[in-house]
């Protein structure tokens, strides 16, 4: 970076490796593949990639290539000094910027809840959440960006991503994210749907799965906005814990419980917002 100043060691893919060239894949930010000796003076050696700069290497194969050239991101020649033959190579290929591996939405209430997860990420500058608001008239359909989430730049580690769509009305979603590269190229992940409800009344719904080990899931409805209030009583009444109590728009939730302090038995749980009261039963099996 200083024009050679000062140095930083790799480590190569394999040990006592005469590295007799190192190629740059182009597309990439760190990513080089690596040719050397083998069983030659006793070394052996191959041909090795990495995507993060050293960190991590993968091997390709025992040849003895010498220099190798890319041409393209996945395309490069190269020479042979044992059969001093001329060679096209390929691979390994150019990875996508982002290598995403789930997209999906969840409605809670009038918010709907977007979550995705990447394996791999190359040069990216980060995702801008689409939203259409679906119609049965093709021609209506309108993408707009309704936020963006920073990326991560250049890793091989798994990244988790969420992003809220806050106060919706009822109605059927689509979304969509662009993923844009730091030199500007942009993927479209598929789309994911959601659909935001009109609440007609109040309910309880019954906690699923039960009998439960030890979380479940309660799921209720609100037709006004309120303040919803859910607490935990054992067999005989007593409050043994509240999972909500909070302030919430008219809409469908779900809140998840977690009985893993609590010894197995019969338990209730009860909601109240405003003047709607229910209560139901759930079995803690352990």
């Amino acid at each position: 970076m200083d024009g050679g100043d000062t140095w930083t060691e790799i480590a190569g893919p394999y040990g006592d490796c005469i590295p007799v060239n190192v190629s740059y894949i182009p597309g990439t930010s760190s990513g080089y593949v690596i040719t050397g000796d083998v069983n030659v003076n006793g070394y052996a050696g191959g041909s090795a990639y990495t995507l993060d700069g050293g960190e991590t290497w993968t091997n390709l194969d025992d040849g003895n290539y010498c220099y190798l050239i890319f041409q393209s991101p996945n395309v490069g020649w190269s020479t042979n000094w044992v059969t001093n033959n001329f060679y096209k190579y390929s691979g390994p290929p150019n990875p996508l910027p982002v290598e995403l591996t789930s997209f999906t939405a969840a409605v809670n209430g009038v918010d709907v809840i977007l979550k995705w997860i990447t394996a791999t990420e190359i040069n990216n500058q980060g995702f801008e959440v689409e939203r259409n608001q679906m119609s049965k008239v093709k021609s209506q359909i309108k993408w707009e960006k309704i936020g963006f989430i920073e990326g991560k730049g250049t890793t091989t580690d798994e990244q988790k991503y969420s992003f809220i769509d806050k106060k919706l009305t009822a109605g059927n979603y689509a979304y969509r994210l662009k993923q844009i590269d730091l030199d500007g190229t942009v993927k479209y992940s598929d789309e994911v749907e959601a659909e935001v409800k009109i609440v007609a009344a109040y309910s309880l719904g019954q906690n699923y799965p039960n009998p439960f080990n030890p979380t479940t899931t309660i799921d209720f409805g609100i037709k006004n906005k309120e303040n919803v209030n859910i607490k935990i009583l054992n067999a005989i009444g007593e409050e043994v814990a509240v999972i909500l109590n909070e302030e919430k728009e008219a809409g469908y939730y779900q809140v998840k419980f977690n009985a893993a302090s609590l010894p197995s038995g019969i338990y209730l749980y009860r909601i109240t917002a405003g003047s709607y009261t229910a209560v139901k039963k759930m079995l803690l099996m352990k």
